[in-house]
């Protein structure tokens, strides 16, 4: 049986651009100990865009949605997850989470991949060659059985970049590399994958509630 997703806090990763930058995990406190101690969060930058909320009042894009989680733009489309229908004890029942998109204008809501168990986290980029790319984790119909997925947008093709994973949470990516992070059992462990396609390679592992680590270490920033 799977545990209720919603009794727990989720890992973040934050990226920033080029080698000489760092990634950023946040970390809720259920992560790890508590030893009392809290390193400051990174300073938050400016938004991109400021818009008045009443020059642009809300609407539901799409509604009758499985515990949707979480949400990723692109210029055009909104991508979500659907963690998945629950029990009566809020319990995520199998194979009824989902990955879906709609237009940013409006219209049908479309399942790009269905049939998922616990799909939380996702996130939207631009990878190789500026190819539009989605990346999503999953939590798995059971223990180490998890999985980081791929779907680049033009084709619709969907790849498994990681799998055998326990309780994937966070994931991240830029412009040649996808990461993640996954739990160990006492805190929660960091790791790297090419999106061209490679042997995962774990960064480390903490169960602090900030962590970073230089992003010099991603497998494809090569310094002179």
């Amino acid at each position: 049986m799977l545990r209720p997703f919603l009794h727990f806090y989720l890992p973040i990763l934050a990226l920033t651009a080029g080698c000489d930058t760092r990634v950023i995990l946040l970390i809720g406190p259920d992560s790890g100990p508590d030893t009392g101690e809290h390193k400051p969060l990174p300073e938050a930058g400016p938004p991109d865009v400021v818009v008045p909320v009443d020059a642009n009042p809300s609407h539901a894009l799409a509604v009758g949605q499985l515990e949707p989680q979480g949400l990723a733009l692109s210029p055009t489309t909104v991508y979500w997850s659907n963690a998945g229908r629950l029990d009566d004890a809020g319990v995520a029942i199998l194979h009824t989470g989902s990955i879906a998109s709609i237009p940013r204008a409006g219209g049908t809501p479309t399942t790009l991949d269905p049939a998922l168990d616990e799909p939380l986290v996702l996130s939207y980029g631009e990878g190789p060659g500026g190819v539009p790319t989605l990346v999503w984790s999953a939590g798995g119909p059971g223990t180490f059985q998890g999985t980081v997925n791929e779907l680049v947008i033009p084709g619709n093709t969907l790849t498994v970049a990681a799998s055998g994973q326990q309780f994937p949470y966070g994931v991240a990516m830029n412009a040649s590399d996808l990461y993640w992070v996954s739990s160990n059992g006492t805190g929660v462990v960091i790791q790297s994958e090419s999106l061209a396609g490679s042997t995962p390679m774990q960064l480390g592992e903490t169960g602090e509630e900030y962590w970073s680590f230089p992003r010099s270490t991603s497998p494809s920033c090569v310094t002179g």
